[in-house]
């Protein structure tokens, strides 16, 4: 698919194509082996709803109520018991908990030091969170996001370690945009969460 009609498709079901590099259809054949159409409509539906439509490219940790906290956030405000008043609209103080592998070992996240949870928070067009996880990627796209983890929110960035993401996972050779999804949600059966979203932008890239 061109980039030319990639773009045209993209602008079509309203999203920010100010972050969508120009020769996006060339991108996605190098570094994504994506050349068929189908292909390139599961990756960009996909990543149109990690991203809200190509405008959120770094987690949001600016929470206003307490039930929005604990339906994210269950492992902290109701298994640990944290009071979630405490950290409304405190998005580094929220970060700074709910991803410290100090307290949550189990998220596998390394986020091992004072303020690594806020830093190593969601970026990119999947929103990849994690001291580990930047540190991975690093290597392998050979740039040092752990020491500058905002290059991973530039549209350069964002698209390629999304292409990574996909290389890594397999999920060009998913099959279908459910299992795809589930991929990404990383789950093995059912309806993965965000489906009814990723299926509306998938529906509307192939109409455009």
């Amino acid at each position: 698919m061109t980039n030319e009609l990639i773009l045209r498709k993209l602008k079509a079901v309203g999203a920010n194509i100010a972050m969508v590099p120009e020769n996006i259809g060339e991108v996605l054949a190098k570094y994504g082996r994506i050349t068929t159409d189908e292909n390139v409509y599961i990756f960009l539906a996909n990543v149109l709803n990690e991203t809200g439509g190509f405008k959120l490219f770094v987690e949001n940790m600016n929470y206003t109520t307490t039930a929005q906290l604990i339906k994210v956030f269950p492992r902290a405000f109701v298994r640990k018991n944290y009071n979630p008043v405490e950290y409304l609209r405190s998005p580094a103080k929220l970060g700074n908990l709910v991803y410290d592998s100090r307290i949550f070992p189990n998220l596998g996240l390394g986020n091992d030091r004072d303020g690594d949870g806020y830093k190593f928070r969601g970026r990119g067009f999947i929103q990849i969170t994690g001291k580990f996880a930047y540190s991975a990627i690093s290597k392998r796209i050979g740039v040092d996001f752990v020491s500058n983890p905002d290059l991973l929110a530039t549209k350069e960035y964002a698209l390629l370690t999304a292409l990574d993401y996909w290389n890594k996972t397999k999920m060009g050779d998913a099959g279908s945009l459910i299992a795809a999804r589930r991929i990404m949600a990383g789950i093995k059966s059912g309806v993965p969460e965000g489906y009814s979203t990723v299926l509306n932008y998938y529906n509307k890239l192939k109409a455009a």
